[in-house]
């Protein structure tokens, strides 16, 4: 008999009965909640970090595409460590118990490097907020300014991030990355300092060790649930005819679907879709280095996030294991234009993966964001799996679909 787990209501895999009670001990030791399910079998693992809040406040006006980056990319790194995002706009009151987090830039045309001037209203229970940030910022070689905030009136911990940057900068997403990385994990090394928990308590990477991954049963239930209506040309990912996005060889094969959630969102106007795009190499030979397309319709509705690293931060915050690098990242350094221009998010793998026949991979966590549009329209979510260097593809079984 086995338990399903679930880490942040999301299925991480399963565990035999017999082994539960070392794994709950081991979980709560380092930092997890645990709450169980008896009636469906499943034990569900909460991040040592779940319902911690920061509040995020928008410009009321249009926001420049820098700071629609650094947000984007804020809210990315912190996706699977529990700790939930509120964004408001600017004129909304601050919260009391929440960490404040302000941002704005200004274009300074008598620089050539950005630099961020950073205002604060802490009291002396939350002194270790600055400290934590500033350390991440200097690693990641950010330019900043610290100051004191002068509007004593604003509640702490509060954080007002000012970044001044050239009228002609060429690596915005560089910079970009590194501001929101250093600004996520300080916030995270406060919060873990501030709640007595240790790095492991946000991180699901240390269960799987004690983890089966036996999902066939779960392909056969989602492909019933869903039962997706038959493609059509119209419905690829990308002008190629049907038979382009056939295997071209009969040893070569796979079965590509979306295995998800749909869960209610705080906001009335939005739908939170949360899974996994399984990868089951059903051939006869290893499949290498998949290139993942994810095309949403329309992509001004659509917001994709998950465990998806951009190109600069994939080295740094990549899992290390004995056989190399795992994770996913984005493949081009203006993945955020792009998938804004063509709702078009193209993501690999940080470093070599083999799938060989009869196994499976996963792209984890994906997590959707739809926005319910003023007009009546259909949301889509499409998949297809791309390998370069046998020139197949294969598309995912199932859309993700809305009617509005």
């Amino acid at each position: 008999m086995k338990i399903d787990i679930k880490y942040q209501n999301s299925v991480i895999g399963k565990i035999e009965y017999d082994s539960i009670v070392s794994f709950s001990r081991f979980c709560e030791e380092n930092g997890f909640t645990l709450r169980w399910k008896l009636e469906d079998q499943t034990l569900l693992i909460m991040s040592g970090l779940d319902k911690q809040k920061v509040t995020v406040f928008r410009e009321e006006k249009d926001e420049s595409e820098c700071q629609s980056k650094l947000i984007s990319n804020f809210k990315h790194v912190l996706l699977d460590t529990g700790i939930l995002i509120e964004e408001r706009k600017g004129s909304d009151t601050l919260t009391e118990k929440n960490i404040n987090i302000k941002w704005s830039d200004t274009i300074n045309e008598d620089i050539t490097v950005p630099k961020i001037n950073i205002f604060y209203n802490l009291s002396p229970k939350h002194k270790a907020v600055k400290s934590f940030l500033e350390n991440q910022l200097e690693n990641l070689e950010v330019a900043f300014v610290s100051k004191k905030e002068k509007n004593n009136n604003l509640p702490s911990p509060t954080i007002i991030l000012q970044c001044e940057l050239p009228s002609d900068f060429k690596d915005l997403q560089i910079w970009s990355d590194k501001v929101s990385l250093g600004l996520a994990i300080g916030v995270c090394h406060y919060l873990c300092e501030k709640l007595n928990k240790s790095a492991q308590s946000f991180s699901p990477s240390c269960l799987m060790p004690f983890l089966h991954h036996d999902g066939e049963n779960d392909v056969t239930e989602n492909k019933e649930q869903h039962n997706p209506p038959p493609k059509t040309t119209e419905e690829k990912p990308d002008s190629s005819s049907e038979s382009d996005l056939l295997p071209s060889k009969k040893d070569i094969d796979m079965e590509v679907f979306f295995d998800y959630t749909v869960y209610p969102s705080t906001s009335k106007n939005q739908f939170i879709v949360k899974g996994d795009l399984d990868m089951r190499n059903t051939g006869e030979g290893d499949l290498l280095n998949p290139l993942i397309c994810i095309k949403v319709q329309p992509a001004e509705l659509i917001n994709v996030g998950g465990q998806i690293l951009p190109p600069g931060s994939a080295g740094v915050l990549g899992v290390q294991s004995s056989s190399g690098m795992k994770g996913w990242k984005y493949m081009d350094s203006d993945w955020f234009e792009k998938a804004q221009d063509r709702g078009e998010y193209w993501i690999g793998p940080i470093d070599q993966l083999d799938i060989p026949a009869g196994e499976s991979s996963a792209l984890p966590h994906l997590q959707f964001t739809i926005e319910q549009p003023e007009e009546k329209t259909e949301a889509i979510i499409r998949g297809v799996i791309f390998f370069q260097d046998k020139n197949v593809s294969f598309p995912s079984n199932n859309d993700i679909r809305f009617s509005f």
